[in-house]
């Protein structure tokens, strides 16, 4: 019997007839089911500069009822506030394997967004129209004048970057640390 999670799995079956044993190793290949869930799977609300890309791509995953990646669902991608663009949009979830090629990701589509030309609010919508009730989810950033960002570079030793920002009187200026994206 399979277990709950997709993927391909080693097995060896042994027979015995007392005197002597004999194994034959095989793979089994556990599919998913059926995709049932859309999620935000990376950042939801990130802070970047007017009219540049935020540092993270917007990512969402299908789901089937046990929390297995599905890969081949159609995702739909639309700016539904804020304006700006979107690139590099997959427009059907795969498996990634962003960062390290021993730890895939399936089910999962991505979409880069430059923000909008002004200060305030933007929005980018994914929605998967395949799925029952055609499920939306909603990603939301902040577009502010200028960026600074935190980068770490050994115990109490960090960087920012760039060192003076000028800004006009009422407008913002945001700050991005890799130490809040990457948990620590």
């Amino acid at each position: 019997t399979l277990g709950y999670y997709s993927g391909t799995f080693p097995a060896t079956a042994w027979v015995s007839d007392g005197s002597r044993s004999a194994g034959v190793t095989f793979v089994v290949t556990a599919r998913p089911g059926n995709p049932v869930r859309l999620a935000i799977a990376v950042v939801d609300s990130q802070v970047g500069a007017v009219n540049e890309a935020l540092v993270w791509p917007h990512v969402v995953s299908v789901r089937d009822d046990q929390g297995n990646g599905v890969d081949g669902v159609a995702i739909t991608w639309q700016v539904v506030d804020g304006g700006g663009s979107l690139s590099n949009v997959q427009s059907a979830t795969v498996t990634q394997a962003p960062d390290d090629e021993s730890w895939p990701m399936p089910g999962i589509a991505m979409a880069w967004h430059t923000l909008g030309l002004a200060e305030g609010r933007n929005r980018v919508m994914a929605t998967a129209p395949g799925l029952p009730g055609a499920p939306q989810v909603t990603f939301t950033s902040q577009a502010v004048t200028a960026l600074v960002r935190n980068s770490y570079r050994g115990p109490e030793n960090y960087a920012f970057e760039p060192v003076n920002v000028t800004v006009a009187a009422g407008k913002t200026v945001g700050w991005w640390s890799t130490d809040y994206f990457l948990g620590g």
